[in-house]
């Protein structure tokens, strides 16, 4: 559900510094072309950017992209942190630790994970199918209300990006953030 509420006040946040930044261009002439060509070959730059898939990252949604997060995670741990909402002030984080045995494409944007899971008092190796969504040549792991099995119901929504992982993870009422680093043993 969209919270109108907060995203009024997001675009009520944009206007006021668009026009504050309106404010500050009163000068006519070569200077507002110079300036105008240098926004538009910074416009060209982030657009050729943003459609670029990034080799860090895990590949790109497209032609191989699969292949390449597969590559990226199989043998990959990710270790980090959580929260707990509500729970933030307590002053210390929770570690948690993935071990990515494996990756395996099943089909265009579903993935078996063969993953040791790691976190509190909970160890597990388990299997688990996942889908894959892309937002450009990013990929964000997904699961929704999946049983895993010895540890209960999750759901949560992960970004890998640049040997990086965050994200959101509830079980039931317990919901929280997640964040950390992509490791690799050496080769």
């Amino acid at each position: 559900m969209i919270n109108r509420k907060a995203n009024f006040g997001w675009w009520a946040m944009a206007a006021v510094v668009l026009a504050a930044l309106g404010l500050g261009l009163g000068s006519v002439g070569a200077e507002e072309k110079n300036a105008q060509d240098t926004d538009e070959a910074a416009s060209d730059q982030v657009a050729k950017d943003a459609t670029t898939p990034d080799a860090k990252s895990g590949g790109g949604g497209g032609e191989g992209g699969g292949a390449a997060l597969v590559e990226t995670l199989s043998g990959a741990t990710l270790v980090g942190s959580f929260t707990v909402t509500g729970q933030e002030n307590d002053g210390d984080l929770r570690e948690e630790r993935y071990t990515i045995r494996s990756v395996e494409q099943l089909q265009e944007n579903l993935f078996l994970f063969r993953v040791r899971i790691q976190y509190g008092e909970r160890d597990a190796t388990v299997a688990v199918p996942l889908v894959v969504i892309w937002s450009g040549d990013t990929p964000v792991i997904t699961l929704t209300n999946a049983a895993i099995p010895g540890m209960g119901r999750y759901t949560a929504r992960v970004m890998i990006y640049r040997d990086h992982y965050a994200g959101y993870w509830s079980a039931g009422e317990v919901e929280g953030n997640m964040f950390g680093t992509i490791e690799r043993e050496a080769e």
